[in-house]
């Protein structure tokens, strides 16, 4: 539920018009994609009031399609060098923040690379972070060596994290990042802060969670681009510079 927006508490069976709730409900949707905070966009709305005789009290602005410089402005330079470490079977590429503060490591998507993380790294390491971030094996940065595997990639961090010396780190890992990270979480437990997963389907291949998953999507999705499965409409239709910057990066891409 959308903080400010509770729809059980305040809707009376009569209260309101269909038109009004789609109107509600856009307005939180856009919200929620972190649209409302900027000045050019459309403000969640300001459910105040009964509803008792159908009318509506609420703020709204003017959004402004593809004018995304005052939403999501670009990502700062992250000061990260940039370093190779031989691993079983391959070479990898990762980002290193430096310093002398908790370790914390960062696994991308299968559309992703380490640039994925370009707004994360200075956000972590002002912080106090020390922030990893590696191109995993298969990306065009860390091509060499065997073809990928669960397996594989669980090795290379258990190598990347002995060849830097993390006896201890935090260690996050979105989508098909979250793969390796659970499978790291369960053979290096001891070797680990915490543990957080975004956005991943942990690679469960238990028959009936299968099927499900076949009912869910259409015929042909896996085949459709990738910025359709993975960027929303409003996303694409708001800021077209960001759409760019992640086509960019998911060129380089496993997926790619």
């Amino acid at each position: 539920m959308i903080e400010g927006l509770n729809m059980h508490d305040h809707l009376s069976s009569d209260g309101l018009h269909r038109r009004q709730a789609l109107q509600i409900g856009l307005s939180a949707c856009l919200a929620g994609a972190g649209l409302a905070a900027a000045p050019a966009a459309v403000a969640a709305a300001d459910v105040t009031g009964s509803y008792r005789t159908g009318s509506i009290a609420r703020r709204s602005e003017t959004f402004l399609f593809g004018k995304d410089d005052g939403i999501i402005p670009p990502p700062p330079t992250p000061r990260a060098a940039e370093h190779f470490i031989d691993v079983p079977n391959g070479r990898l590429k990762y980002l290193d923040t430096g310093g002398s503060g908790p370790p914390i490591v960062l696994l991308h998507a299968a559309t992703g690379t380490a640039r994925a993380w370009d707004y994360q790294l200075p956000a972590l390491a002002g912080a106090g972070y020390r922030v990893i971030a590696p191109w995993r094996r298969g990306t065009s940065e860390s091509a060499s060596g065997a073809p990928p595997t669960i397996a594989l990639e669980t090795a290379d961090l258990a190598a990347l994290a002995e060849g830097l010396g993390l006896q201890r780190f935090h260690l996050v890992g979105t989508a098909s990042g979250g793969f390796i990270a659970i499978r790291f979480a369960v053979d290096f437990a001891p070797r680990l802060l915490t543990l957080t997963l975004a956005n991943s389907l942990l690679g469960i291949n238990e028959p009936d969670y299968q099927r499900i998953i076949e009912l869910l999507l259409p015929d042909g999705f896996q085949a459709m681009p990738s910025e359709f499965k993975e960027l929303s409409g409003t996303y694409r239709v708001s800021n077209p510079q960001g759409v760019e910057r992640w086509l960019e990066i998911e060129d380089g891409s496993i997926a790619a």
